[in-house]
């Protein structure tokens, strides 16, 4: 039983690690050197404005229903 208990641990810590870690992976390009896919896209800025268009719009949202 306690090595079933410490396999199912190992897994929920390993995964938690993971999802923690991921973001700062995948901006680093020393880890995964992959030359031209952010800066040659045009359209690389475009999800941001989108993004912060809607919390915009969100905080505007919430400021009015108060």
């Amino acid at each position: 039983m306690l090595g079933t208990a410490l396999a199912a641990y190992s897994l929920v810590v390993g995964l938690c690690v993971a999802l923690a870690v991921a973001p700062a992976l995948q901006r680093w390009d020393w880890l995964f050197p992959m030359p031209a896919t952010r800066h040659g896209c045009v359209e690389a800025g475009r999800y941001e404005v989108l993004r912060t268009q809607a919390a915009l719009g969100a905080a505007l949202l919430v400021g009015l229903g108060s």
